[in-house]
């Protein structure tokens, strides 16, 4: 890869070295070299210039058209999926009749004799549980004169230390 580079650098060097020998040429002599060919080169050179400018025309403006063909396709996504699952939705059933190995499913007579008594019993429904009572009230009554009727503090109170005078 650096041979590469270094290739393409030297020849690209030459060729400037040749370009500028041949403008020597051409002003020591006064004439111009290749005429007709410099002319279709130079018009060539401007439709590449008016191309290249579209082309940055085109890159200004692809920002914009891409978030909006990627809105657009997201819309279109999102659109499609919920046809799919309304689609799905429809069909759930008969997919599931089809994958099932129980196709028509009828309820026949129990072979048991035990389960035939069983189910002709009525059904009894359960009792209603009874409330526990409630609890009993308490009155407060009225503190004894001389008690302390304030609570006590949670936490312990620490004894003042003795101020030393000197």
């Amino acid at each position: 890869m650096v041979v590469g580079a270094m290739a393409v650098f030297g020849s690209s060097l030459v060729l400037i070295l040749f370009l500028f020998a041949l403008k020597h040429v051409e002003a020591r002599r006064g004439a111009r070299f290749a005429e007709s060919t410099r002319i279709r080169a130079d018009e060539g050179a401007l439709r590449v210039k008016h191309i290249v400018h579209l082309g940055e025309w085109y890159l200004e403006q692809a920002p914009w058209f891409l978030g909006a063909l990627t809105r657009y396709s997201i819309h279109v996504g999102a659109l499609g999926y919920a046809r799919l699952a309304r689609t799905s939705a429809e069909y759930a059933h008969a997919l599931a009749d089809l994958v099932s190995h129980k196709h028509r499913f009828e309820r026949r007579e129990t072979k048991s004799q035990y389960l035939r008594q069983v189910s002709d019993l009525p059904r009894r429904t359960q009792e209603p549980v009874a409330e526990p009572a409630p609890a009993p009230v308490i009155e407060a009554t009225e503190p004894e004169v001389g008690t302390a009727t304030e609570p006590r503090s949670r936490t312990k109170r620490k004894p003042k230390k003795p101020v030393a005078t000197s």
